[in-house]
């Protein structure tokens, strides 16, 4: 499949990345350029939700309203949060865990996060391009969507493990590079409870659930992105799937526009 491609397009070279990083934007500049080589061999573009569709008709601050109906494309808008990520990462302030399952009894997984500029994080999850909106398109096109981008922040992953200590990071690695590898809103539904109400009416999903939280633009003050890796079992290190009330994720991100 074009998307499987797209990822591998983007998995990082076999150089080693040593630790404490500096911020050296002009790296974080080329690896973005080279994203965007790389996006250019996509075979297909990203559909937008029809503005028609996409409805902030009740959003208060109405430029903000129309920098969401008029979004970078979503090859783009992938090249700039990973880029912002790497930068992130460069400087420090990215962040990682290892988490140990409960209801996945004897698996782990990692977790990462990076902060993103108000608007990236705006045009992420509230714009029309971006990955609320393309898992509103259809279910199919969200799942490519999240992987396409965490196909792309894996140089960012990388170099968040490698501050790991030693003989943690291949496990961070492997995790992060599993097929049910995910990204989601920091801080999960803090955000979204934090938003106005009445502001974020997308069509379908207004009318599956009007009082939804997930008819919420979020914004947080310290806006940011989450990583989860896939679970991997402790014994074999075999990829997992997920079997918790989470199970069923991508579905009803597609269903409700939350999860």
């Amino acid at each position: 499949m074009v998307w499987l491609d797209f990822v591998e397009f983007l998995r990082p070279s076999t150089e080693a990345i040593s630790c404490p990083y500096r911020p050296i934007l002009t790296r974080a500049v080329a690896i973005a350029v080279a994203n965007r080589i790389r996006l250019e061999k996509v075979r297909f573009v990203m559909r937008m939700v029809d503005p028609a569709e996409w409805d902030l008709s009740g959003m208060t601050d109405r430029e903000r309203a129309a920098r969401l109906l008029d979004p970078l494309p979503g090859e783009d808008l992938i090249v700039s949060v990973a880029a912002e990520a790497l930068d992130a990462a460069i400087q420090g302030r990215g962040s990682w865990s290892w988490q140990d399952g409960r209801e996945m009894v004897g698996c782990g997984r990692s977790i990462a996060s990076f902060p993103l500029n108000r608007d990236t994080f705006d045009a992420l999850f509230n714009g029309r391009s971006g990955y609320r909106a393309q898992y509103y398109l259809s279910c199919q096109e969200g799942v490519n969507f999240n992987a396409m981008l965490i196909g792309a922040l894996l140089k960012a992953l990388r170099a968040v493990c490698d501050c790991a200590p030693a003989g943690q990071a291949a496990s961070l690695q492997h995790s992060f590079g599993g097929p049910y590898s995910k990204i989601w809103v920091l801080s999960d539904g803090g955000p979204f409870l934090a938003a106005p109400k009445g502001e974020f009416k997308p069509l379908r999903w207004f009318t599956n659930n009007p009082v939804s939280v997930g008819m919420r633009a979020p914004l947080a003050d310290l806006p940011g992105i989450e990583i989860k890796g896939s679970w991997v079992d402790k014994i074999d290190y075999q990829y997992r799937q997920d079997i918790t009330s989470k199970a069923d994720r991508h579905c009803t991100l597609s269903e409700t526009g939350f999860v």
